[in-house]
């Protein structure tokens, strides 16, 4: 047993100073990456007239789309997976005011993302256009979805390429899982179980009515389902709203005949 549990200890010890150099190499590279980056670095050139005044901008976004990210080891370590992160868009728009571009292409790829990041990437948009009157068209190749749409309302035009799939006007709030009457749970390599009937009770100290929300151990009160409800009512009004204000379609159309499907190109523009 004394062996076991030294190897243990040593393999505990090997893992978390790999993970501490990890992370020192991450925050190094990106400080490094950070101090020599230069500011006008994220575009380029790519064709035509270098000197000409008639200059369009083509910015490239893909993933789930998020506010901004948890910090710059999230840059460095997880760069692979793709995320659109507001903030790091705002600061690419800041940089093609100075040169004054007369219209931008935004390829999107997106199956959506948070409300509220969604809210702020429209209107970092639309305040662009206007602002800068310049012109934005929006294209996918891939996914152009919920949140996705969303932002990309704020475009002048929006463009898809065939086998593009298009919509999910919707909104999906939290989910509320209830293990009825519980009484084993179990976790392994393969996944978790959970067995139910009469056994295991789960106590909370909680303040306040309804902080425990989202209790997997107890049924949601009528009050909970109706305020988690509305809730997802009225962000579905908003998004309904702003497509059927950008796209001179009648609310009703939108919510009896389009709904939250997923539609391909031709069909989405139909």
């Amino acid at each position: 047993m004394t062996v076991f549990f030294n190897f243990f200890a040593k393999t505990i010890a090997f893992f978390t100073a790999l993970a501490i150099f990890i992370l020192l190499l991450s925050i190094l590279l990106s400080s490094t990456y950070s101090r020599f980056e230069a500011p006008n670095s994220k575009f380029k050139f790519t064709e035509g007239n270098e000197n000409s005044n008639n200059t369009i901008a083509l910015i490239k976004l893909q993933g789930p789309i998020l506010n901004e990210p948890l910090g710059p080891i999230e840059f460095s370590l997880f760069d692979s997976l793709e995320a659109i992160y507001v903030e790091k868009f705002k600061q690419n728009l800041e940089l093609l005011k100075k040169q004054k571009p007369k219209a931008i292409i935004l390829s999107i790829n997106s199956p959506g993302g948070t409300v509220s990041a969604t809210h702020n990437l429209y209107n970092a948009i639309y305040d662009f256009k206007k602002n800068n009157e310049t012109k934005i068209f929006v294209h996918t190749n891939e996914l152009l979805a919920s949140g996705g749409y969303w932002a990309a309302l704020a475009s002048d035009k929006i463009y898809a390429s065939y086998g593009a799939m298009i919509g999910s006007i919707g909104v999906k709030g939290p989910e509320w899982i209830y293990f009825d009457q519980p009484i084993s749970i179990s976790t392994g390599i393969f996944g978790s179980a959970v067995e139910t009937k009469e056994g295991i009770k789960k106590f909370n100290t909680i303040a306040g009515r309804s902080k425990d929300l989202l209790n997997s151990f107890r049924k949601p009160t009528k009050e909970e389902i109706e305020s988690l409800q509305s809730i997802v009512n009225g962000i579905y009004e908003d998004f309904v709203f702003i497509v059927g204000k950008n796209r001179k379609i009648e609310k009703k159309f939108i919510t009896n005949d389009v709904g939250a499907l997923i539609y391909d190109s031709k069909k989405a523009k139909e």
